[in-house]
Formats: C-alpha cells, sequence, structure tokens
C-alpha cells in the first residue's frame, strides 16, 4: 500500500502512498481482486478489491512459479505477479524457479508456512532487493 496499491473499503479508495518510500519489494504479494478469487478469499475486502493500476513507485516483484494457492484463487501462480503487470510505475519482475509462496523460507527458516526451505533461493531474494 506505501508503493500506491489500493482497496476500496465501503464504497471509497484506500491509498496509502507514502512518498518518503522511493522504492519498494513485493514478495509473493496478493494478485488483483476480480471474479477468479475463491469465495473463501472474496470474503475479505482487501483481496476482492486489491488494485495495482495506481501503484507508480518503483518496485521489484519477486513471485515463485510454483507458489499456487488454490485456497484464494484460480489463477496460479500468475496471480501474485498481477503488481508487476498492472502498475504503471517502473518494475522489474523476479521470478524464482521452483519456488513456492514463502520463497524458499525468507520469513524465517523453520517457518511452519515455509514448503519450500532453500537457503540459496533466500541469498538470491536478498541479493536482488
Amino acid at each position: 500500500m506505501l508503493l500506491g496499491a489500493s482497496v476500496e473499503e465501503d464504497g471509497h479508495t484506500v491509498r496509502a502512498l507514502d512518498e518518503r518510500v522511493k522504492a519498494g519489494v513485493l514478495l509473493a504479494s496478493t494478485g488483483a481482486g476480480d471474479d477468479h478469487l475463491s469465495d473463501m478469499a472474496k470474503r475479505f475486502t482487501a483481496l476482492r478489491t486489491a488494485r495495482f493500476d495506481e501503484m507508480t513507485t518503483p518496485t521489484l516483484v519477486i513471485v515463485g512459479d510454483k507458489d499456487d494457492s488454490p485456497e484464494l484463487t484460480d489463477r496460479g501462480p500468475a496471480h501474485h505477479a498481477d503488481g508487476y503487470h498492472q502498475a504503471p510505475g517502473p518494475k522489474s519482475l523476479l521470478t524464482l524457479h521452483g519456488a513456492e509462496h514463502m520463497l524458499g523460507g525468507i520469513t524465517g527458516y523453520d517457518t511452519v508456512e515455509t514448503t519450500d526451505e532453500d537457503p540459496e533461493r533466500v541469498a538470491v531474494i536478498q541479493r536482488m532487493s
């Protein structure tokens, strides 16, 4: 949100753009809301209404090509790259082959969410970001 992404809440666009932020990194972020979301995901306003069409802050979007989130969407891993494909601002896309949602353990080793722990992949993310 600090980079310029937005959500809709009670009929109003909510943006938390912070001009002090000069560049950002999206790590396996949510995709844009749309009809492709699962019934569970549609219950959450932020998932259902997420948008990147006004995100103009330079951004590195990092996704995993095995980051399939059927509990959220039927679009597969492409869902997490929406920030890259839909934002008009300068951006780069880093797709990590074999990476799942926690991108090899970027949130910390031995976390229960990590299904593809890979210290080398985490080191690549550290260097690239």
